[in-house]
């Protein structure tokens, strides 16, 4: 079951807005009510319309990717295959939860790239070193099966 969409501050503010607006027009009920009045209350209306549909497609973004997470993590373990990416600026993996399964590492323990390297054998470890310097200097992404020990 889906989750209501969240709405942000913006959108407070000009629902907040709306109802001073709102206020005011009863208030001139009886009295011509200005033009500028009027734009500005369309405008307001509008602006609130498209708030709420880019607070509805977020909200349908996020529901696909929660989905698009769950087939992958359950294709990781069907497979006993992990996945894990850099940090580059501190060094840090971030690994999937069957990588952790395969390492036998607590899920979320903070893991070093140069921990990481030591899950590989040495003929192994050179290879992604040399990866990583390649990505890190010239940005050349790299994308390996390798051995490794568990």
């Amino acid at each position: 079951m889906s989750q209501p969409p969240v709405f942000d501050e913006a959108f407070g503010r000009q629902f907040e807005e709306l109802l001073r607006w709102r206020r005011d027009v009863r208030r001139f009920k009886r009295d011509p009510v200005p033009a500028e009045l009027i734009e500005a209350l369309l405008e307001l209306r509008r602006a609130t319309q498209e708030s709420m549909r880019l607070a509805m497609e977020r909200h349908e973004v996020l529901v696909e990717m929660g989905r698009t997470q769950r087939l992958l993590q359950h294709a990781e373990r069907m497979a006993r295959i992990g996945s894990w990416r850099v940090d580059l600026e501190n060094q840090q993996t971030h690994w999937s939860t069957q990588t952790y399964a395969i390492h036998e590492i607590a899920p979320g323990e903070p893991v070093s790239l140069d921990l990481a390297i030591q899950f590989f054998p040495p003929g192994e470890r050179e290879r992604v070193e040399q990866a990583v310097s390649l990505c890190t200097e010239r940005g050349q992404p790299w994308d390996m099966e390798l051995d490794f020990r568990a």
